[in-house]
């Protein structure tokens, strides 16, 4: 027969396995969930090891890669000066195939061409390959995604060339099709590579490219293994914030370079939610999500404390 202190420490034991167990789901979780956050580098390429396709993650510091409702956006910073009627460029982010060998993720295939191509983006019923963003008006301070307002990038071109050769390139111009690309680099005999781009913004005429923020869309090739298609967000950065765009700078100084860094900020914030919800779920079916082991040995062990705990409670009334 149970004692009375006995049938305590029972129920106290029951409680503290649920507890761990509640613990250990609420970590994986919140493991889970830091996937999704900002992280800032290159384009981190991987196998994945449940549907054999290419993943995207990120490395090192350089950009913005950000997976908000299953949308993969990429931001890039376009370099240049307004009034010298030029184009703006950048030159990351790159590629690269780590760290990798981590579960869910595996090494990619050796000697293997890795390949890409621009993918149209159809809105508001027209189809472009190249959208543009111009937030004329818009208060940085109190921008969301109904703000954004996306249209076809008349008059310019954006070109991706190989970052040690001009002259291997593709453009792309705000027309309706799917342009595509080159081969990026070749993998090595284990399985690693660092490539990086020259992504190019110029407007008809030789005049400064529109200041604002730009569209696209790519899908990368690595042999038989394709990714889910990536949204890019461009924002044409100017030296003289004078020159700078149409935004409202009411409540903010267009004078201090914080307070207008911070305005490109929350105005990318804002495209980047817009496009998530707008094209959020176009990527391709690769197969049913299956969760990690170690995700399904937390929560079994969640579950079998919550059982055990009322099972006993039940045996002590």
């Amino acid at each position: 027969m149970f004692t009375l202190d006995h049938k305590v420490s029972m129920k106290r034991g029951g409680a503290f396995i649920l507890l761990i167990g509640a613990l250990l789901c609420v970590s994986s979780s919140a493991f889970a969930s830091g996937e999704h956050e900002h992280a800032h580098g290159d384009i981190l390429l991987t196998v994945d090891e449940v549907t054999g396709e290419l993943a995207i993650g990120s490395v090192s510091n350089q950009t913005t890669i950000n997976e908000l409702e299953g949308t993969t956006i990429a931001e890039v910073e376009l370099q240049g000066i307004f009034g010298l009627d030029d184009g703006f460029t950048a030159s990351e982010p790159g590629f690269s195939s780590g760290p990798y060998d981590v579960s869910p993720n595996l090494n990619l295939p050796a000697n293997t061409d890795l390949e890409f191509g621009f993918l149209h983006i159809e809105h508001d019923g027209v189809d472009s390959n190249l959208l543009f963003w111009d937030f004329s008006g818009v208060d940085p301070t109190t921008v969301d995604e109904d703000d954004v307002s996306f249209a076809p990038a008349v008059g310019h071109t954006l070109t991706v060339s190989d970052i040690s050769n001009s002259a291997i390139s593709t453009s792309i111009d705000g027309s309706g099709s799917d342009v595509e690309g080159f081969v990026i680099g070749t993998t090595s005999g284990t399985g690693t590579i660092h490539e990086d781009l020259t992504i190019d913004l110029v407007q008809t005429g030789g005049v400064d490219p529109a200041a604002g923020i730009y569209l696209w869309k790519m899908e990368f090739e690595l042999g038989s293994a394709h990714s889910d298609p990536i949204y890019w967000l461009g924002s044409t950065v100017g030296v003289d914030t004078s020159l700078m765009p149409p935004f409202d700078y009411s409540n903010i100084d267009p004078s201090d370079a914080e307070d207008v860094e911070e305005a490109f900020e929350e105005l990318m914030e804002a495209a980047e939610h817009y496009v998530a919800e707008t094209f959020g779920g176009e990527e391709h079916d690769h197969g049913a999500a299956v969760p990690e082991p170690s995700t399904l040995a937390m929560t079994l062990m969640g579950l079998i404390g919550a059982f055990a705990c009322v099972r006993r409670r039940r045996n002590l009334i």
